[in-house]
């Protein structure tokens, strides 16, 4: 039982037993009570709670360096974490600095309400390293006009939110100097204490649909020096600020 609660995140399942162990839900439990945790229907309400107490203390108590991350399809037996439901619990949790990579992005409403509250409510800064693609059709166009275009596309369909905006980064080449060059990589890192480093993209496919692959990464040596791989590239001028 406990595998199907693999895709819910910690924060649902922390306040579904809040509001069972305070008695705010219905007996029998009802689909539209527990919704993704439909693990816990058909459950009393003494063994609903075992059920989540067991959950949420073995994922407090794991101090693995690294868990699995998974998109797609979950065999029967599987250890591997929902790539979704990693990402919003790390998002939830950012207490300082979140940096995001990533090379395409979709449906960002939902993959990053909760980064955008984790800034509005604890103050957090967040970059986010945009690839900045150029058409064919563009070769002859102002590389201030392609940017100022992609950057505003971004916001528009995957940061609806308004203020604060991320500070947003982007590798200048495709636009100034080398056609052929992406910023490939998706990753996360969190307070330079969690990374989460994937092939999958910020979208919803990536999220939910194809198989995808990555790590959560808590061991602080490779935290620390992923987190400075984008300070020091940034720094050195290889990523450029959008401020217009």
């Amino acid at each position: 039982m406990a595998a199907d609660l693999t895709r819910v995140g910690t924060g649902r399942l922390r306040a579904l037993r809040d509001a069972l162990a305070a008695g705010r839900l219905p007996v029998p439990l009802r689909p539209e009570d527990v919704g993704d945790a439909s693990a816990l229907l058909g459950l009393e309400p003494a063994a609903a709670l075992a059920v989540l107490d067991a959950v949420l203390a073995e994922r407090a108590a794991d101090t693995r360096p690294a868990q699995l991350v998974w998109t797609g399809p979950h065999p029967v037996h599987s250890a591997a974490r929902d790539t979704s439901v990693v990402l919003r619990e790390l998002f939830e949790r950012a207490a300082t600095r979140v940096i995001v990579a990533g090379y395409a992005f979709d449906h960002g409403r939902e993959i990053f309400a909760p980064l955008h509250r984790a800034m509005v409510e604890r103050g957090v800064a967040v970059r986010l390293y945009l690839n900045i693609a150029v058409g064919d059709d563009e070769r002859d166009a102002a590389p201030d006009a392609i940017i100022d275009a992609r950057v505003a596309g971004f916001l528009r369909d995957n940061w609806p939110f308004g203020a604060p905006p991320p500070a947003i980064f982007y590798d200048p080449r495709p636009v100034t100097t080398e056609r052929f060059t992406s910023l490939h990589a998706k990753c996360v890192v969190v307070d330079e204490a969690a990374a989460l480093v994937t092939s999958a993209n910020f979208t919803s496919r990536g999220q939910h649909r194809n198989v995808e692959v990555g790590a959560l990464i808590r061991d602080p040596v490779f935290v620390r020096a992923l987190a400075a791989q984008w300070d020091n590239a940034t720094s050195h001028h290889l990523f450029v600020r959008h401020d217009r």
